[in-house]
This record gives structure tokens, C-alpha cells and sequence, in this order.
């Protein structure tokens, strides 16, 4: 009988032992996981602060420059440069100034394309006789453009007076000295689930920034 309790107690201390271990391995593969988690949300919720600030400060663009075009008396436009159909092309905006005018035409709306591609078909001496550009750079109110931080990037550009959004080259929105402004929404993506309009009001020129894809059809139902 001894012996037989004996053998029963090491089999029950051997499975008791082998449980034990398997909770250890379990406990410090827990562990790792937790510890992982724990350094990638930081990261994560420093690239979402990031992207919010940035559509905060490209919505304060806006503001002043409604605010500018008013006080100047003449045209501002924000220019957003989308790049091409590739997802790695290089984005950016900046915002310029016009030349004191205060009504553009059509064909001054849609952009320098024009314009550069009558500057490519003539000679040097023409390019050098040629008006210089609408629109110039400002340096003052382009200190706060440039890129988009992290994953944020345009996804695309719609404007009431284009019939389709704009997904490749320039788009152009302009903010006029009577307070109004092109009526466009800036669309952004920081992944499949973060999305952002910036809807710029024509009658105002003010800026309101939603926390989706909204398109100007919606808006105008």
C-alpha cells in the first residue's frame, strides 16, 4: 500500500508540476504581448495627435486666409499639390498671393497651366518680355504648409466649378477680397478608417472640418 500511495503521489506531483510550467509559458508570452501592446499604442497615439493637428492647421489656413483676403483687398488661393497616382508621391500645399487683382476669369482659376505651357512654346527672348505671374508665393502665411505628417495624405479635391474631384496635380481655392470663397471640401485619409473633410463654405469662407467623407453632392441634398 505504501509503495502504491507513493507512486500515486509522484505521478500527481509530476502533473502538477507540468501544469505549473505551461501557466509560466503562458504568463510570459502575456507578458510579451502586453509589453509590445504597451510600446505601440504611444506610437499610435502620437501619429493620430499628429494628423489631427495637421487638418487643424491646414482648417486655420483657411481662416486667415479669408481673414487676409478681406483686409489686403485681393485674391489668396491655397494650392494643394496631390502629386501623382501613386500613393508614395510627395504632397504638399502652400498658399499664394495675386497681384492686387480682385476678379480672376475662368481660365485664371483653373491654374498656371496655361500659362506654362504658353511660356514652353516661346523663345527666350518672349519668356523674358512675358508678364510675370498672378500669383506669387507668400512666404508668411506658407510658414505653417509643407507636408502632411505620417500616413495623412489628400485623398482628393472637390470644387463646385470642376466636374469631377481632383486626384492628381494642383488644386487651386481661392478666397476673394468680398469674403467669399471657392466652394471645394479637402478630403484626407490617414488609413482606411480615418478620414476627414474640410468643407470650405462659399458664402463665408470659413472652414468646418468633419471626422468623414463627405462629398459636395451630400452637402448640397
Amino acid at each position: 500500500m505504501q509503495t502504491l500511495a507513493a507512486r500515486i503521489s509522484k505521478q500527481n506531483s509530476v502533473r502538477t508540476g507540468s501544469r505549473g510550467f505551461t501557466l509560466l509559458e503562458l504568463m510570459v508570452v502575456l507578458g510579451i504581448v502586453a509589453a509590445m501592446v504597451a510600446l505601440a499604442l504611444p506610437r499610435l497615439g502620437g501619429q493620430n495627435n499628429q494628423m489631427r493637428q495637421a487638418v487643424r492647421r491646414l482648417s486655420g489656413i483657411t481662416r486667415e486666409l479669408q481673414t487676409s483676403a478681406k483686409l489686403q483687398g485681393t485674391i489668396y488661393r491655397l494650392v494643394i499639390e496631390l502629386g501623382d497616382d501613386s500613393k508614395k508621391s510627395e504632397q504638399l500645399y502652400w498658399v499664394e498671393k495675386s497681384s492686387g487683382r480682385t476678379v480672376l476669369t475662368p481660365d485664371e482659376m483653373a491654374g498656371d497651366e496655361l500659362r506654362e505651357k504658353a511660356l514652353a512654346e516661346m523663345s527666350s527672348d518672349e519668356r523674358a518680355e512675358a508678364p510675370p505671374p498672378l500669383f506669387s508665393k507668400d512666404a508668411k502665411l506658407s510658414k505653417g504648409a509643407g507636408e502632411l505628417p505620417g500616413n495623412l495624405r489628400f485623398e482628393d479635391v472637390e470644387l463646385k466649378r470642376s466636374e469631377k474631384p481632383i486626384t492628381t496635380g494642383k488644386a487651386y481655392i481661392h478666397f476673394f477680397p468680398q469674403g467669399l470663397a471657392d466652394e471645394a471640401v479637402i478630403h484626407l485619409s490617414g488609413g482606411e478608417k480615418i478620414k476627414w473633410s474640410l468643407i470650405v463654405h462659399p458664402l463665408t469662407g470659413k472652414t468646418e472640418i468633419m471626422t468623414e467623407y463627405v462629398s459636395l453632392k451630400e452637402l448640397s441634398e
